[in-house]
């Protein structure tokens, strides 16, 4: 085959190439566009109807029974104690759990089984949870709680929480914890620093 004929076959490819590209970008693009026009439509319509009922009362006063003026302060404080029990307890467990994963576990067969189940848990959907706490907390007690919301979310705060206190520890030299060591320190005392 002549270079010309090659040439020109490289050039007329390279052409639908950059068409084809071209084509895909502008669809991506439109797509794209669209998508914002409708985000920023919603966020209008919510800016624009939800505005007059923003005041004070909203963060001061309870929830009132129905027609009754009211707010949704229990609500806000119901919320922030829930999240910080969950937390507290999640990250109390998770530290522990990711340093001994990370310290102590190293490629035991327990701690691989520890580390298969964190990672099990890191992808256990939200509803599975929540099914889980339900036979383990609330109908056992015959009632719902913030206590067994908070186990629930702790449950699914605490793989992150592991996983991410053995991946920085592990981050850590070799070297920094055979000085602390060598200078007579405990093992604990140079994972706890």
């Amino acid at each position: 085959m002549p270079a010309s004929a090659q040439s020109s076959r490289a050039t007329r490819s390279r052409a639908s190439r950059k068409l084809a590209n071209g084509l895909f970008v502008a669809a991506c693009s439109a797509c794209t566009g669209l998508a914002l026009i409708f985000l920023v439509a919603i966020l209008m319509s919510l800016v624009v109807k939800g505005i007059g009922g923003v005041n004070l009362a909203v963060f001061t006063m309870s929830t009132p029974a129905p027609g009754s003026p009211g707010g949704l302060a229990n609500a806000i404080v119901g919320s922030l104690m829930l999240c910080a029990c969950a937390m507290v307890i999640a990250v109390v467990v998770g530290v522990l759990a990711g340093t001994w994963l990370a310290e102590y576990a190293a490629e035991s067969p327990y701690g691989k089984v520890v580390r298969f189940t964190n990672d099990v848990l890191l992808s256990a959907p939200s509803i599975l949870i929540g099914l889980f706490i339900y036979q383990l907390a609330v109908r056992p007690l015959h009632g719902f709680s913030g206590f067994a919301g908070a186990l629930a979310l702790a449950l699914l705060a605490a793989p992150v929480v592991t996983r991410t206190t053995e991946d920085v520890l592990k981050l850590q030299s070799r070297q920094l914890r055979e000085s602390g060591v060598a200078l007579g320190a405990p093992l604990w005392t140079t994972i706890r620093k």
